[in-house]
């Protein structure tokens, strides 16, 4: 009995050789032939002997990638407009000195960009007795005026046109209004949220000090 037990053993182990020789041939066969193999354990697909995702694992990535970008989008486009605001704020600094060198050397301010001692990369527009914007395809605009609010003056009024709701502008004479000269502040769109938080920022307070009609104004 013990010795027939042991026969049926050794048969049934030669059977399982026999039978893995089989299946590794026929793998062989399948990869020659260049079809994928598969098979199905614990319900997952193997492809190649890499396990394939799910479709719930997948639906679960998608999901995690969307809340990541919903989070991190508001917050790259508050960078992307900073950055756009530090650059606009260089420039107009650039034209207000410009601006301040030329009073000391003629007596008073210009609007003519021609007798700055600065170069911008722009275009002039503008109607040359009241006003002379200089207007680049980077989307900044800087305006040389003689006028503000009906009364006489003399400014740097300075914007970007990719930044919406935002300006800055420098006063240099205005003798009606002694509270603005020589001041310069950040004028935001009173509806734009996104124009105020650039304006805060960049003058580091927390509510305006000026209403003029529509926007709110922000001194340095």
């Amino acid at each position: 009995m013990q010795k027939e037990k042991c026969l049926l053993g050794l048969e049934e182990n030669e059977k399982g050789r026999h039978a893995e020789l089989d299946s590794a041939s026929h793998l062989v066969a399948v990869l020659e032939s260049g079809e994928i193999p598969y098979q199905v354990r614990d319900d997952k697909f193997i492809f190649n002997g890499t396990k394939a995702f799910t479709l719930i694992e997948l639906l679960v990535v998608v999901l995690i990638i969307g809340i990541l970008a919903a989070v991190a989008l508001p917050q790259y486009k508050v960078a992307v407009a900073k950055a756009r605001m530090a650059q606009l704020i260089t420039l107009a600094n650039a034209v207000a000195q410009a601006e301040e060198r030329y009073y000391l050397a003629n007596g008073k301010y210009t609007t003519d960009w021609e007798e700055l001692d600065i170069g911008l990369e722009g275009t002039v527009s503008g109607n040359a007795t009241n006003s002379s914007k200089l207007i680049n395809s980077a989307g900044w605009q800087i305006t040389l005026c003689s006028h503000i609010e009906g009364v006489t003056t003399n400014e740097v009024n300075a914007k970007d046109n990719r930044i919406s709701g935002v300006a800055l502008v420098f006063v240099f004479n205005n003798s009606p209004r002694a509270d603005l000269r020589g001041k310069r502040y950040c004028n935001a769109v009173t509806s734009n949220t996104m124009a105020n938080i650039l304006c805060k920022n960049a003058t580091n307070k927390t509510s305006p000090e000026g209403y003029p009609t529509g926007a709110y104004r922000y001194f340095f």
